[in-house]
């Protein structure tokens, strides 16, 4: 699992081209805030923690 490939899943789920299962998103095993998981910023964001161990940060920023 990588970078890329979350995003991916992401943008198929959000332009509602895929459902979560069809995606590599399918594999998630926990979401939490930044501040649930003790993430340090200033920034909203979420934690993704895949079965397989790997982690990902997701920050929600936004546009002026």
């Amino acid at each position: 699992m990588n970078e890329q490939v979350i995003r991916e899943a992401l943008e198929l789920i959000l332009n509602g081209e895929l459902s979560m299962e069809d995606t590599a998103l399918e594999e998630t095993r926990m979401v939490r805030s930044f501040k649930e998981f003790g993430v340090l910023s200033g920034d909203e964001g979420l934690v993704l923690r895949m079965q397989d161990g790997s982690e990902f940060q997701i920050t929600i920023r936004q546009s002026c």
